[in-house]
């Protein structure tokens, strides 16, 4: 999940062809000061020139800064959306693990929780190797790009996320002690069965009745 974050706050996700630049919209802010001697951070969209960016920002060639996208210029297709479609659901599936492991530490895991961790572990493994239909956008198509640093950190995750999952088989789980009382008060009642089954077995069997003779 800090492979994950580290690659999603990165701005360099993707790098354009050598000598290929793209102009995007993005938020300016920076600190001024009011009429009462305090900063305060005013934003305003302005053009900056671009030859790396991610899923959620860009750097200014000349600057080097990085800035978010301003979603009301710039054209985010099908392709932008399914990354971050798939970067929320990867995010669910991650965190639910790591709080139901760390819950792990005080109770024990149940055979159907390890079930669950698996299937959201692998889930995790599928929704962050989605992500990188990023790569397929509009920008990429036109201009041609390869994997920038965040790019990298993208797919540390999704090889931890596998790594995860052969991780979590060892786990013993343990059943519920309520579920340990009833299988055993099962096993009892089975067994009590077959001991009277076999009791009624060994009684004799009565074929007839045997009549004294009468003088």
């Amino acid at each position: 999940m800090a492979l994950s974050s580290v690659s999603n706050a990165n701005c360099n996700l993707a790098t354009l062809s050598p000598g290929q630049t793209v102009t995007l919209d993005g938020a300016s802010c920076v600190y001024v000061s009011d009429s009462a001697n305090s900063t305060v951070l005013q934003c305003k969209s302005a053009a900056f020139e671009v030859d790396t960016f991610g899923l959620f920002s860009f750097q200014d060639i000349n600057t080097g800064d990085c800035h978010s996208y301003d979603y009301a210029t710039d054209a985010m297709d099908g392709f932008f959306t399914s990354a971050f479609v798939f970067t929320v659901a990867r995010w669910l599936c991650g965190m639910i693990v790591i709080v139901w492991l760390l819950l792990a530490t005080c109770c024990p895991i149940r055979p159907a929780h390890k079930k669950s961790l698996v299937v959201l572990a692998t889930l995790a493994f599928v929704f962050q190797g989605l992500t990188f239909l990023f790569y397929g956008n509009y920008i990429c198509q036109t201009n041609g790009c390869y994997l920038g640093e965040g790019g990298y950190f993208a797919i540390a995750s999704a090889c931890v996320f596998f790594i995860t999952i052969p991780a979590l088989l060892p786990i013993k789980a343990k059943e519920a002690s309520w579920m340990l009382q009833q299988q055993q008060q099962e096993q009892w009642i089975e067994q009590k069965a077959t001991t009277d089954s076999a009791d009624e077995g060994m009684k004799p069997a009565v074929t007839g009745v045997v009549m004294e003779a009468q003088p």
